[in-house]
Order: C-alpha cells, then structure tokens, then sequence
C-alpha cells in the first residue's frame, strides 16, 4: 500500500513541479518545508522505488542494509518535510488562535506525512520478516552442518 500511495502522491508532485505550485498552500507559500518543487518529486520517486524493492525482495548484506538505509531515510524526510502539518492541526481545531488554516496545502502535507508513515511501517516490516527468516533458517545449526537438537534427542545413537 505504502508504495502506491507515494506514487499517487509522485504524480501529484510531478504535476505541480512542471506546471506550478498552485498558490495559498501554507504561509510560506510552499506546501513542504524541505524538499519543494522538483526535490520533492525526486524524494516521491525515492520513496516509492524504495517500497517497491521492499515489497518484492529478500537481500542480505550490504544491498540490504542500502535498502533500508534508504528506505528509513526517504520515510524521515517524507514525515519532516510535512512539518508545517502540525500548524494545520492547530489552526484547524483552535480556529481562534490566529493560526491560518490552509486545506489544499493541510491534504498535501497529510499525503506527504501519511506516505512516510507507510514507508517506515513497511520499511519496519520488511526488517521484522528478514529478521524471522534468518533466525529460523539457522536455529540450532551450527554454520549449517547439525540437525537441531530437539530432533536428535529421540535418535538411538545419542541414548545410550
């Protein structure tokens, strides 16, 4: 899910990246804070590729950790990159403070913080899962040679 929402969201960034920024986002004019205009789609694209290589493939060592590398470091500046988020909730539910509420920028930004959300519970999945894997690959077996010791326990070579 986590890779088709930031691409959504990509073609969203790509529009607005070639055509223009619609005006009235945020008080700064920008809807994201680090990561604006073409940095943003590229950070989309990231991301998504990112997911997508989560979703398809076991690796194992240096590629692996690039991955994740990656993977958590795309979803940190998605959810960074949103920041300006929390004024939008605090305009929204405390209308009287004076805080300006922007909804087209406020759904942008969601989208932004919602992907890298996604991205990092993906991202923290996929580490769960590998970890699984390796762990019940090598239960018991010494550099892959042994049987696991429950499974000799019962044997009549070892019960004498």
């Amino acid at each position: 899910m986590a890779p088709l929402w930031i691409s959504a969201y990509l073609v969203l960034r790509v529009y607005w990246a070639a055509a223009g920024t619609p005006g009235g986002l945020s008080p700064v004019e920008s809807d994201l804070v680090a990561f604006t205009g073409w940095g943003a789609a590229v950070l989309c694209a990231v991301a998504a590729d990112a997911g997508f290589v989560l979703l398809r493939t076991d690796l194992d060592g240096v590629p692996r950790r690039l991955l994740l590398g990656t993977a958590w470091a795309a979803s940190l500046a998605l959810v960074a990159s949103s920041a300006l988020l929390l004024l939008d909730v605090i305009g929204a539910v405390f209308p009287g403070l004076g805080i300006e509420f922007y909804p087209l920028g406020a759904l942008s930004r969601a989208a932004c913080a919602g992907g890298g959300v996604l991205l990092g519970l993906l991202t923290l999945a996929y580490q769960r899962r590998q970890g699984r894997a390796r762990r019940s690959s090598t239960r018991g077996r010494p550099c892959g040679l042994m049987p696991p010791r429950a499974s000799r326990r019962g044997s009549p070579s070892t019960s004498g």
